[in-house]
């Protein structure tokens, strides 16, 4: 009776297919939206970003991309800042198969911004980022070709250098709690 499980054990990863195959391709993006509300400061703030990504599957675990960005933010709280930002950059990406319909997935990635800002009591409006990020995603696959995919959190390092400033400005930060929604359509081969 225990030689059944053991064999199965043994076999499932022969009979279990791969979710990816080498030579894969993606194409997809994802949109993100965050709003705060202060009472006491009486200060409100919302931010969207509109992130498309191309990516290849070097095997199974691995792929690498390409992506571009544009991102704005508004906040009111003692005047009116804007801020609109472009960028591009690269990423690496490390699946973890749960399931033949959920993978979960570590993202590294590199991008530069340029952002402008402006608005009440803003001196530096124009400005540019460095960025290193890691984000920790799930993936649920409701066919072979769609992937959706959800993250919660990222940790990332902003380098951003002023215009008319000295000294740059170096940042490490945990953005928790920013829902990040994305959809990718994957050209099996």
């Amino acid at each position: 009776m225990t030689k059944i499980p053991l064999i199965v054990l043994v076999l499932l990863p022969f009979i279990s297919h791969a979710q990816f195959t080498k030579g894969d391709k993606f194409i997809g993006g994802s949109l993100q939206y965050t709003s705060n509300r202060n009472t006491n400061a009486e200060s409100k703030s919302y931010a969207i970003s509109v992130l498309p990504k191309v990516g290849f599957l070097l095997n199974e675990k691995w792929a690498i991309g390409a992506m571009l960005g544009y991102q704005n933010y508004h906040t009111k709280h003692a005047g009116i800042v804007n801020s609109e930002s472009f960028g591009a950059g690269f990423f690496t990406r490390r699946y973890f198969t749960i399931s033949e319909k959920f993978i979960f997935s570590l993202e590294g990635g590199l991008s530069y911004w340029n952002r402008e800002t402006w608005g009440s009591f803003y001196e530096n409006p124009k400005y540019d980022v460095a960025s290193a990020t890691i984000t920790p995603s799930f993936l649920f696959f409701p066919s072979s070709h769609w992937g959706i995919e959800l993250s919660l959190a990222s940790l990332v390092y902003d380098y951003t250098t002023y215009k008319d400033a000295d000294a740059p400005i170096h940042n490490f930060s945990v953005q928790a709690g920013a829902l990040n929604l994305g959809l990718a359509y994957y050209f099996r081969k």
